[in-house]
């Protein structure tokens, strides 16, 4: 009998649990895909919305300890840029004689240091100054690069290098309207910020 009990027990709370995640996943999907793309919600995610809020009321609390109160809406469709940095060492002629597409790193810690800062070129990116004015934010974004491009130069240009290109590329990810249409998709990068220090003899 208390064998029965505890499985309907069991049984119910994997309800609940399963339940609360479906409805906040939904909502935050929903919710996310129609405020990015500026579209009309339908009435049914209203209600569902309503619905989501009810149930997290009474176990907002349990919610939150479990780690099911973010959705899937957390993630998507807009995700987090990724950022990728390549540097050019051009000679006299201007003629590229090599490149370098992430620096050598003797630690973990060096590696997770220098991905960071890339990330922080997210609030450049977000803060962009819609007149002529520039940002506090892009500013010292610009004098980072710089420092770097320098860094990177006395550590890896070739001796012939007379100037170093840094050029910061974003990950073109295709649109859900080009995947409808079922166009090919090939993977490319757009330029998003570059820096150039000349080397001094």
């Amino acid at each position: 009998m208390k064998t029965k009990i505890q499985k309907v027990l069991y049984f119910t709370a994997f309800l609940i649990h399963f339940g609360i995640i479906t409805i906040v996943c939904l909502y935050s999907s929903m919710d996310s895909y129609f405020s990015f793309y500026e579209k009309e919600k339908p009435a049914a995610l209203e209600k569902l919305s309503s619905l989501m809020l009810i149930s997290l009321e009474q176990s907002n609390h349990y919610a939150k300890i479990a780690g099911i109160d973010a959705g899937y809406g957390f993630f998507a469709p807009n995700v987090a840029s990724e950022y990728y940095l390549e540097y050019e060492f051009l000679d006299q002629h201007n003629i590229p004689i090599g490149k370098l597409s992430f620096p050598e790193l003797k630690s973990k810690e060096g590696f997770i240091r220098y991905t960071t800062w890339l990330s922080r070129f997210q609030d450049k990116l977000l803060e962009k100054s819609s007149s002529n004015d520039t940002t506090f934010v892009e500013t010292i974004s610009k004098r980072q690069l710089d420092t770097m491009v320098r860094a990177i130069a006395m550590k890896y240009a070739p001796e012939s290098t007379k100037e170093v290109k840094a050029k910061i590329y974003l990950h073109h990810y295709p649109s859900l309207a080009e995947l409808k249409a079922g166009k090919e998709i090939k993977h490319s990068l757009m330029a998003f910020e570059e820096s150039t220090i000349t080397i001094k003899p």
